[in-house]
């Protein structure tokens, strides 16, 4: 089995699950939340189409939900393709193209001509599966030190 670097989240989890993990301005989560949120959008992004080793642009504004999908796509097996929300219109096309990213998570407006598009609301918003993908298989082969 691989290691996924998202494990250590699992590990803090069940180490701290009540200590602050993120904060932003006025909302924070613990880790047990994050771990939790984390594993819920890994299976909607699993459950919307995407497979293990796709593609998946972020064009999100330094926020929670943005760690929560960086998070998300390295738990699914994703592979994360930042995208600056200030970015022109023209540039986030021209990288996204590049990279044949399969679908981008974006703000609000945002859309692209180069591969589909959802919103952090809409991802959200999405029922997942009734049969829950399988998560890739990971172990980490010692504790991390933390």
């Amino acid at each position: 089995m691989e290691n996924n670097l998202a494990d250590s989240l699992a590990q803090h989890a069940r180490a701290r699950p009540d200590h602050t993990a993120l904060i932003d301005g006025e909302r924070s989560l613990t880790h047990a939340q994050l771990q939790d949120q984390v594993l819920q959008l890994a299976h909607k992004l699993l459950s919307s189409g995407l497979q293990a080793g796709d593609i998946l642009g972020l064009c999100l504004r330094d926020s929670l939900e943005h760690v929560v999908c960086m998070w998300a796509c390295i738990r699914a097996g994703l592979v994360m393709l930042p995208l600056d929300w200030r970015w022109t219109a023209a540039e986030r096309e021209a990288v996204a193209g590049h990279f044949q990213a399969r679908r981008v998570i974006c703000e609000p407006g945002v859309r692209f001509e180069a591969c589909a598009t959802m919103t952090w609301d809409e991802l959200q918003a999405a029922a997942p599966n009734s049969s829950m993908p399988a998560l890739p298989t990971t172990s980490l082969a010692s504790p991390l030190l933390i």
